[in-house]
């Protein structure tokens, strides 16, 4: 089920990227279905490591990813996908630089 809620979603994002009209929307329908079928099965893995990284990860990304959307709708002109994967990858590398500067000073995520 949750293969196939990705793979709708896949499809959606392909409808919109190529649909003219519906440039810059930013919500998908098949993300109501996608998110929560996500959880269900993230509380289904074990996980057998330590879990502050991922919170470090994720707190990192979501602090960080605002100051690259900016950044990069000021500076370039892209299109939502575009800017989606540079702020994706801009955000994870910045990201584990706070994780590896945390270690030293621990104040900072």
């Amino acid at each position: 089920l949750t293969f196939f809620s990705v793979c709708i979603f896949f499809i959606e994002v392909f409808v919109n990227y190529w649909n003219e009209a519906s440039r810059g929307r930013d919500m998908y329908f098949s993300l109501f279905f996608i998110v929560p079928l996500l959880l269900l099965l993230t509380l289904k893995i074990n996980v057998e490591s330590n879990l502050r990284v991922f919170g470090y990860l994720s707190s990192g990304m979501y602090f960080i990813h605002p100051l690259f959307i900016m950044i990069f709708r000021k500076v370039l002109e892209l299109n939502s996908l575009e800017l989606y994967i540079l702020t994706l990858l801009s955000s994870l590398v910045a990201t584990f630089m706070l994780i590896v500067i945390n270690r030293k000073f621990n104040f900072i995520l």
